[in-house]
């Protein structure tokens, strides 16, 4: 493995060129985009962890699952045919 990595310069010789570091504001910038990430990002889990937990321990509403109530005839009032 280690003759193969020596050999990696002979076949490319810009894999040897300097390399170019961030400058200061560019750095700066990316630190931000990074705390804004981790910010969603445990947001968005807790919020997930909440809704979970939620799921959980609540018990399941007795609501018709198939459509909506305006369709469903109620119980209290009788069809009338017009």
């Amino acid at each position: 493995m280690d003759e193969n990595l020596a050999k990696l310069p002979r076949i490319d010789p810009q894999l040897l060129s300097p390399i170019q570091h961030r400058s200061a504001q560019a750095q700066a910038d990316l630190s931000v985009i990074r705390a804004r990430h981790a910010l969603v990002r445990a947001g968005w889990l807790r919020r997930l962890n909440r809704g979970m937990k939620r799921a959980a321990t609540e018990e399941p509403k007795n609501e018709p699952t198939g459509g909506r109530e305006d369709d469903a005839p109620s119980a209290g009032k009788p069809e009338t045919d017009n």
